[in-house]
């Protein structure tokens, strides 16, 4: 995750624009297989209780307050560090 963060960084250093854009927010940390499906970020995110659940959020909608892992679902919203 953090290299395709680290390429999309570079890309638009570069004046290009990744085809990929995922908003930004502390939900790495907690989720895998992150990735977007149009304008939603869907990602299997840890419940905190020791399971997992599929997740799925309009990621525009958020717009800059990021996106958290609130017990499996994903909220706009939450730095949390």
């Amino acid at each position: 995750m953090r290299r395709l963060l680290l390429a999309a960084a570079v890309l638009s250093s570069l004046g290009c624009v990744p085809a990929f854009a995922f908003p930004g927010g502390s939900y790495a940390a907690s989720c895998r297989r992150i990735h977007m499906e149009g304008p939603y970020l869907t990602a299997l995110c840890g419940d905190g209780y020791g399971g997992a659940r599929w997740s799925r959020i309009f990621a525009r909608e958020c717009g800059e307050t990021g996106v958290s892992n609130q017990h499996g679902h994903l909220v706009c919203g939450g730095y949390y560090r």
